[in-house]
């Protein structure tokens, strides 16, 4: 008994000097008392310095030795758009200069259509996050369709973009679903790393979880609908972009160009796109003369769905619609308002010159005020 007394004295559990004395086969704790002081003496110098030895995700400040093409990785911000949170997400991302998925739904795209807008005009990507947000487990397969459908239209009236995502609520699908998403015309998003924002974690538990876990093509799951972990996480990604992480979208990230083979042949690169992003011109009529630009989502075909952003006597006028080219010869399009100020619909035709730049002719569907426009296709 006073052999234990003397080990809980020395803040050593008896039953662990015990194990290890009969382990190696000898008494030596008991035997020669100076051994339990030296022990305990030995743990109190070495234990805090064997603590701070351990790595901590918050003090690794320098990016890691990934390969420029391996340093990507996508956010996938979902239920919003949302007034109070998506703002801050949107801020943070312009700051860096990188961007990520929003995955919406079509009741807050509605609710919110200029924030929706910003999303696409800063370019960033939509994704399908049905319209009501429902939990699709207790849906007939005909009401998920529906639910797919009203948001499609919805994000298309608002953006003039038809995403290529769809983003199940709480991600869960079975396959039978899965293949019910993809008749419709859509790719399944998936995470592979979920930040558990919605579980209301400290700002530092947040921080550890997506640093801690994060790696090269990781897609990070948060929500743009929580306040508290809307207003953390602009940290998380400038720490991510302080270690050397390319935040993007996650159409960007499984792109063919993001993952190079070493061992594919370079192949010659065409004179001209065969896709592109945006376009922008000059508009003239009423001796008046404007800028515009519209960001572009190809939907086949030369097809584009087109957001317009345009400069008349110091405003700034919005609309949606379609552009049309081959980005050789030929080019047409069309817009409407697409919230805020607008004037009436409009559409343009024309033809590419040898200087790669098209002349329109330019007319108001509805006032009869008709112009000139030109386009060109950013190089």
């Amino acid at each position: 008994m006073g052999k234990r007394l003397d080990a809980f004295a020395l803040g050593l559990d008896p039953a662990y000097c015990l194990h290890w004395s009969n382990t190696m086969n000898r008494k030596l704790f008991w035997e020669y008392p100076i051994l339990p002081v030296l022990a305990g003496a030995l743990m109190l110098v070495l234990g805090p310095r064997c603590q701070a030895a351990q790595p901590d995700v918050l003090t690794q400040d320098l990016p890691q030795p990934f390969p420029d093409e391996g340093k990507k990785i996508a956010f996938v911000f979902e239920d919003g758009p949302l007034p109070h949170t998506t703002p801050l997400m949107l801020d943070a991302l312009k700051n860096l200069g990188m961007k990520a998925t929003f995955a919406v739904t079509g009741e807050n795209v509605e609710s919110n259509p200029g924030l929706a807008r910003r999303i696409v005009a800063e370019g960033h990507e939509l994704a399908n996050h049905t319209y009501s947000l429902p939990d699709l487990k207790r849906l007939s397969q005909g009401d998920i369709v529906r639910e797919i459908h009203a948001a499609e239209e919805a994000i298309m009236r608002v953006t003039g973009v038809k995403p290529r995502y769809f983003r199940a609520t709480n991600g869960e699908l079975s396959e039978s679903l899965r293949d019910v998403v993809q008749k419709e015309g859509y790719e399944v998003l998936d995470s592979t790393l979920d930040s558990g924002d919605w579980r209301n974690p400290s700002s530092e538990k947040l921080m550890r979880t997506i640093l801690g876990k994060v790696k090269p093509d990781s897609v990070i799951l948060a929500h743009d609908s929580f306040p508290k972990a809307g207003k953390e996480m602009p940290a998380v990604l400038n720490a991510l972009a302080k270690r050397g992480f390319l935040l993007c979208t996650v159409s960007e990230l499984h792109s063919p160009s993001s993952h190079r083979d070493s061992a594919t042949l370079v192949q010659p690169q065409p004179s001209k796109p065969t896709q592109i992003t945006s376009i922008n011109g000059t508009c003239t009529f009423g001796g008046k003369k404007s800028t515009w630009s519209a960001k572009l989502t190809a939907d086949g075909d030369g097809t584009y769905d087109a957001v317009y952003v345009s400069s008349w006597g110091g405003a700034t006028l919005n609309y949606v619609g379609t552009i049309t080219t081959d980005l050789k010869t030929e080019i047409s399009g069309n817009g409407k308002a697409g919230g805020g100020k607008a004037n009436g619909p409009f559409e343009f035709t024309g033809k590419f010159g040898d200087d790669g730049i098209a002349h329109c002719s330019y007319k108001e569907v509805n006032g009869g005020r008709s112009g000139s426009m030109t386009a060109e296709i950013p190089k």
